[in-house]
């Protein structure tokens, strides 16, 4: 099944934002929507992203 996230990383430092982005790209493809640092993360693990991927604190997200 596929998933979409929303995830608003303006929360993190540039050196927390590259790693988790990196994190993230390794399993998923994800684009920039918006404002910089808002990233879409189109997921089809078996896993939710969550899980896999811990989602760093004060990054505000929502899946659909």
């Amino acid at each position: 099944m596929v998933t979409t996230y929303r995830i608003d990383t303006r929360s993190l430092s540039p050196d927390e934002y590259e790693q988790f982005y990196n994190a993230v790209d390794r399993f998923a493809f994800m684009i920039c929507v918006g404002k910089p640092h808002i990233l879409e993360v189109t997921w089809d693990e078996n896993e939710p992203l969550e899980k896999l991927v811990p989602i760093p604190p004060g990054c505000l997200w929502d899946k659909f």
